[in-house]
Parts: structure tokens; sequence; C-alpha cells
């Protein structure tokens, strides 16, 4: 039995404390995202990573989702194929009961923490979840997150998550099972 454990919670800066910050924005994992045909048929490992086209983004770790969905900014950004596939989602971005038909991309998403590597079919849909955050007023201390992992993601797991009052959290799994 393998256990990773990976943090998504936030420290305190000089601004906000990581509680007020954890509030705020949710708990937030730090994935690499990409599509690198040199992968289709291995994964990278912690140490591989590096070597490969995948990139270093904030993601959204949310429970009450049932699909993991990306940004169309970092979907472009990104170069990452579309397949021929579109998906109906409901209830992005607040939308109460509003069904948006969203492309589908083809994405590795590998969380180094926790030893998970998935492929999969990744919805594409706007992001940025009710009004932007006044910069001005909350400065960096608040990440864009382009990437919403959800129930999809940690199908592959049995994991717990824990959240502490100091604003840090954490997702501890074990056994991952992969979906190769």
């Amino acid at each position: 039995m393998s256990l990773g454990i990976s943090e998504c919670g936030f420290d305190d800066t000089s601004r906000h404390s990581g509680a007020e910050r954890l509030a705020i924005v949710g708990p937030t994992l730090y994935i690499y995202v990409g599509f690198d045909t040199d992968l289709v048929e291995s994964q990278p490992t912690a140490d591989t990573v590096d070597r490969t086209s995948l990139v270093r983004k904030p993601a959204l770790v949310d429970t009450g989702a049932s699909v993991t969905c990306i940004d169309p900014a970092l979907a472009k950004e990104l170069h990452l194929p579309i397949s021929n596939r579109k998906s109906s989602i409901v209830g992005v971005g607040g939308g109460e009961g509003e069904v948006k038909e969203c492309p589908v991309y083809r994405t590795q998403l590998y969380v180094p923490e926790l030893g998970a590597w998935v492929r999969a079919p990744t919805p594409c849909t706007n992001l940025l979840l009710g009004a932007p955050l006044d910069q001005d007023e909350w400065g960096v201390d608040f990440p864009y997150q382009p990437i919403l992992i959800g129930r999809d993601f940690f199908q592959f797991f049995h994991l717990r998550m824990e959240y502490d009052w100091d604003g840090q959290a954490r997702i501890i799994s074990k056994d991952f099972q992969g979906n190769d």
C-alpha cells in the first residue's frame, strides 16, 4: 500500500491568513497538465516530469463537481488536442441548472505527491467562477485556478481530505489505481 500526501491549503501572507485564503479560494492542488505525445504509452514520475511538456498549474479541488474541467485560455496556451466530442455540463460558475455545451480536449494530469497519473477527455469551460477577484484588494494572495478537479479524477483513489483551522489542507491517498 502506497500513501501519498498533497498539500492543498494556504500559508499566511502579510495581507491574509491561510484560513481566509482557503475559505475564499477553496482547496488548491498544484498539478501538471498538458498533452505530451511522448507520454501516450508511458507516464511521468516525480523525477522525469520536468522533461515533459506538461506545465504546473493551480487546480481547484471540487468534490461536488462530477467532471474535471479546464479553462479555454489554458487549453489554448497548452495547444491541447481537441477531441471530436462535446460535453454538456451543468452549474459551472454558479449557473442555476443552466446546461452548457462544451468542447472536450485530450489532457494528461499528473500529481507527483499522490503518484496520480490520469489521461482524460476534459471539458473546456470558462472557470472564472463568479466575478473575478479585485486584484487591487486581494493582490496575488488568491491564485486564478484554470483547472477544476472533479470526482472523475478522484475516482481512482481511496482518499481523505483534511482541513486545519489555520488554512492548511491536504489530500491523503492510498492505492492509486490509475486509468491506463
